[in-house]
């Protein structure tokens, strides 16, 4: 059974926290003993003898925040997965330096408290997600899973990372430095196939003479002559989980 602790000072926020966690794991039949509480002090005694999967941590409490819980949390070798709530991106940075699953700003809808808590989710599966960190160009930070990209498009100096759900995300970093940022979180992944463009390989259903076709049924189209090689090149990735050596 899953074990879950929430701790926010305000008590209806601490009950729509409740509320909204029931909801998304029934919605998914997943069995849990959720305990809550309203001070960090009394969370960090019973963490200290119960081994809790996930922690809902808000950020901002008069007597101790949120990202330092999850850091004493952290010292104590805790391999939980962390969500943050707050009613500002402030402390974002802060959040995922501590291996957040999430980071949630106060008022969230459903769907957004269960993409966070699907985060969490995946994350106990053993296989860490990789996350690339953007910022928008009104300054909010977030992490998003780079599996979750389809391909990002440069449009009038905004990238746009397009993502699995149909859905876009802008950053304000250049293409070429997301690329580079890419190829360190998941080395031979990404590809550059196109001018203004940059492609998740494991979102390609084909590859034509003149483009690529995702699996959305986007066309990127390719430079002449490129077919073969980008051809060698995604079935290296995905046969030998590596770009081909020179």
């Amino acid at each position: 059974m899953l074990r879950v602790a929430i701790c926010d000072d305000t008590p209806e926020d601490l009950d729509s926290i409740a509320a909204s966690l029931k909801c998304c794991l029934d919605k998914r039949g997943v069995d849990a003993d959720i305990m809550t509480f309203s001070h960090p002090d009394a969370l960090l005694n019973v963490a200290g003898k119960n081994v809790f999967d996930i922690y809902y941590l808000d950020v901002i409490m008069p007597m101790m925040s949120g990202i330092e819980v999850g850091r004493e949390l952290r010292q104590a070798h805790s391999k939980a997965q962390l969500v943050f709530l707050t009613t500002s991106d402030e402390f974002a940075v802060d959040a995922f330096a501590l291996r957040a699953a999430h980071y949630l700003v106060k008022p969230y809808t459903q769907a957004q408290f269960d993409e966070a808590t699907q985060r969490a989710l995946d994350g106990l599966g053993g296989v860490e997600p990789r996350y690339l960190t953007v910022r928008s160009e009104g300054g909010t930070l977030r992490q998003v899973d780079v599996d979750e990209i389809l391909y990002i498009e440069s449009q009038n100096h905004r990238q746009c990372l397009n993502l699995k759900r149909g859905t876009c995300t802008e950053a304000r970093r250049s293409l070429a430095r997301l690329f580079v940022e890419l190829e360190k979180i998941a080395p031979g992944q990404y590809i550059a196939p196109y001018k203004g463009h940059v492609v998740n390989q494991r979102a390609i259903s084909s590859i034509e003479p003149k483009y690529l076709v995702l699996r959305d049924d986007t066309h990127i189209p390719i430079p002449r002559g490129s077919f073969h090689e980008l051809q060698a090149q995604y079935m290296a990735f995905r046969f030998d989980g590596c770009p081909p050596r020179p």
